[in-house]
């Protein structure tokens, strides 16, 4: 058996308040340890399992799905940029030689 120690924005918090759903009922029917704490009995199969381990590695496992995509969107803007940059570059590039050419420049 575990313990859950609500905590705002932990991944115990969440966990059970999306097990809740919108049924507040249930909340309030859930019996408080005297440190303050909720036992919390997480079982497949009847095999009972770690609900703080299972907690833990959910949200690491979150923070590093979120780094990866944060990651990947970063780098997408990136090249975005650089390739947008590269356009303007060679623009200007194009500009400055059609208006600062000298005359039998243009006509070659």
């Amino acid at each position: 058996m575990s313990k859950f120690i609500p905590e705002h924005e932990s991944m115990e918090m969440w966990v059970v308040c999306t097990a809740l759903g919108e049924n507040t009922e249930l909340f309030e029917k859930m019996k408080k340890n005297e440190d303050g704490s909720y036992s919390v009995v997480l079982s497949v199969g009847g095999v009972e399992l770690d609900f703080n381990r299972f907690c833990k590695r959910l949200d690491e496992a979150t923070q590093e799905l979120t780094m990866e995509k944060a990651k990947q969107l970063v780098d997408e803007k990136y090249s975005t940029v650089f390739d947008e940059l590269e356009d303007i570059i060679e623009r200007l590039e194009h500009q400055k030689k059609e208006l600062f050419a000298y005359d039998w420049e243009k006509e070659s």
